[in-house]
């Protein structure tokens, strides 16, 4: 009898330990939020929540109010959708909600790098010196000639008169020219022995652009974990590739790298760090500075080229610049360059800019909570979280769409973001109550993206480029803005599921 006793305790703790890990047993408690675990024990709402998180955390608001848990393969995460209520979560101290270990297990999932103390330093500590100040002045001169090089040498021989009509995918062209540009001003350019022959580098530029696209298409399943087998092998194929590409030896035979990534290389040396994990803290600089700026660049121009009333404003802008600083265009002179100064007198280019990122880009904000604490709503009511438990707001969502904060929200308006006078304009209110912060695109507190100033430069600076020197319409100029990619919400500007056709041909 004794044994039937212990074989039943032991089955009966194996199920109730079972049972505990799938989430059954947990219960609501007192003053915690609203609790949704969903059907499917230890999965919940993972489905739903990958299959399209923006709907679905729409469903959850409607259901349960401005805060509640959701159950999402065996994590337990509480949304805050409450605006007012960002900055509770935003400034609270590290010791108690912290992104870090989240970031680090995401880093290691996609690229297989485990960061050490020096890498945390560089991007915290020595990136704003190079990618902000006279830093920046110098590695956005670097994105301007690299941009010349790509879109304006091809026509450097032409005859003034008009142009033949070239035709492309929009998206294609903008990540292609984006990028390209952005990683020879990063990494520098093949040694050519003093000789002004960029050959070599336009084709392996665009042989790194092309894996990195196919990197890009793998990221999502890899961001979820759900690689197929050949996804995996494709997955590690590409991380050597880039591995080699990025690896430090090469990137000490390049002319004219970037002192960010050269200082990176230098402290990464005296810390000791292996090549390999130079090679991989390399492949990851490259994405956080460049998986975005092209996607973000092609929202823009089509944003524009659906909006002729926006497009003239921005160009007639542009070109006042550009009349200003002494670099009007003529037919058959040299083609305009475009200085950190002028980016600094763009109000209508920066609104537009502005308005983009809003619709397009969907970041999660999420941390871990560290130990149990009280989080005070703005409506002052108090909320219970659990140690182990995560935080996170969605302001694609709940800020950035929110109709009482931004009217008629879905719609581009490229002077959103500019007061009547002309100046921009950064007070946004919602229920007659000022809203702080308006926007987050680029992350907040010490998890805010350090090399945004860069990549807004580089973004305007393309657009700038494009609407000055070119003539630039769709094919098709009833063609609808096409869908987005619901499964790549939370990483980095939404992509469109198919692209679209525009012409263009140089203006003079």
């Amino acid at each position: 009898m004794a044994f039937w006793a212990s074989v039943l305790i032991v089955l009966v703790t194996t199920v109730l330990v079972v049972l505990y890990r799938l989430g059954a047993l947990r219960q609501r408690r007192v003053n915690e939020p609203p609790l949704d675990k969903g059907l499917i024990p230890w999965l919940g709402h993972a489905m739903d929540f990958c299959k399209d998180a923006s709907s679905f955390l729409k469903r959850m608001q409607e259901r349960h109010g401005d805060i509640f848990t959701v159950q999402m393969a065996g994590r337990y995460i509480t949304f805050v959708t409450d605006p007012f209520s960002f900055d509770a979560i935003l400034k609270e101290s590290r010791s108690r909600l912290d992104s870090s270990n989240l970031i680090s297990g995401l880093v290691f999932k996609v690229f297989e790098f485990q960061g050490q103390e020096c890498h945390g330093n560089i991007m915290h500590n020595s990136t704003p010196k190079y990618l902000m100040g006279t830093g920046l002045v110098g590695l956005t001169q670097a994105m301007m000639d690299n941009l010349q090089i790509l879109m304006l040498e091809p026509d450097a021989g032409r005859r003034s008169g008009p142009q033949e009509w070239k035709q492309k995918g929009l998206f294609q062209y903008c990540c292609n020219t984006v990028f390209r540009a952005g990683y020879l001003a990063l990494f520098g350019h093949l040694p050519t022995n003093g000789k002004a022959d960029h050959a070599q580098d336009l084709l392996q530029s665009q042989k790194v652009f092309e894996e990195f696209r196919n990197l890009d298409t793998l990221f999502p399943q890899a961001f979820y974990s759900v690689l197929l087998p050949k996804e995996k092998e494709e997955m590690r194929r590409l991380r050597h590739f880039f591995w080699d590409i990025l690896s430090p030896q090469h990137i000490l035979e390049r002319d004219d790298v970037s002192a960010w990534i050269r200082s990176a290389q230098e402290q990464q040396v005296e810390e000791g760090v292996s090549e390999k994990a130079q090679s991989q803290f390399n492949l990851l600089m490259l994405w956080v500075s460049q998986g975005s700026t092209g996607i973000v660049s092609f929202w823009a121009l089509l944003f524009l080229l659906k909006n002729p009333e926006a497009l003239k404003a921005v160009r007639e802008e542009a070109e006042g610049v550009l009349r200003k600083m002494g670099q009007e265009m003529r037919p058959g002179e040299a083609p305009i360059s475009v200085e950190y100064s002028m980016l600094q007198q763009t109000p209508v280019l920066d609104s537009v800019m502005e308005e983009t990122l809003r619709l397009v880009t969907t970041p999660f904000l999420t941390r871990t909570v560290k130990e149990d604490l009280i989080l005070k709503m703005d409506g002052g009511k108090e909320y219970a979280l659990r140690q182990g438990d995560e935080v996170s707001i969605f302001p694609y969502l709940f800020l950035h769409r929110n109709p009482e904060i931004y009217p008629d929200p879905t719609a581009f308006k490229y002077d959103r973001f500019l007061n009547p006078d002309g100046s921009r304009k950064v007070v946004f209110y919602k229920q007659g109550r000022k809203l702080k912060p308006h926007m987050l695109p680029w992350g907040a507190g010490i998890t805010i993206c350090p090399g945004r100033f860069f990549a807004l430069n580089e973004m305007k600076m393309f657009v700038f480029l494009m609407v000055t020197q070119y003539d630039i319409e769709l094919v098709d100029q009833d063609v609808k803005i096409p869908s987005i990619d619901l499964k790549r919400f939370g990483i980095g500007a939404t992509q469109p599921i198919q692209d679209v056709q525009f012409r263009y041909r140089i203006r003079f």
